[in-house]
């Protein structure tokens, strides 16, 4: 009818609705009870694992930034970027080819550097399969808890 407006609607659906919530919520709390310190320790391992692979990322990143800023400062040799890049177009004016073999050469030097690098930051991570039967031994205790 007309006279029902949206407020009285509502606490109407309350009304029907909150003993249902309350016995939802009593029966949620019975079953955390006896496992609140295994859920606990499971939910705070999980947050360290996060943490930890955050850390690892941030420290590989950094790492990387370190790496490549050192190539760079080694193949400008001492000049600044608009040195380097003012005596690139000298070069190339002068003898094209040369100047073309030059850029090929350093650019496989580099990528060279850049595999090596990338190789040995690769090296220093856990295998795969030990950090997989990690995470599973903490699954299965905190599920067997």
């Amino acid at each position: 009818p007309f006279w029902m407006s949206l407020g009285s609607l509502l606490a109407l659906l309350a009304a029907c609705a909150m003993p249902w919530l309350l016995v939802v919520d009593l029966l949620l709390q019975r079953l955390y009870e006896p496992r609140a310190r295994q859920l606990e320790e499971f939910a705070d391992g999980c947050l360290q694992v996060a943490r930890l692979w955050y850390v690892t990322g941030r420290l590989a990143v950094r790492r990387a930034r370190r790496v490549l800023r050192l190539m760079v400062q080694r193949s400008l040799a001492g000049r600044t970027p608009f040195q380097a890049i003012k005596d690139g177009f000298a070069e190339l004016r002068k003898d094209p080819m040369a100047a073309m073999r030059a850029t090929a050469r350093s650019t496989s030097t580099f990528m060279e550097q850049a595999l090596h690098a990338a190789r040995a930051a690769w090296a220093k991570l856990p295998p795969a399969k030990r950090v997989a039967d990690s995470v599973r031994t903490l699954w299965s205790q905190a599920a067997n808890a």
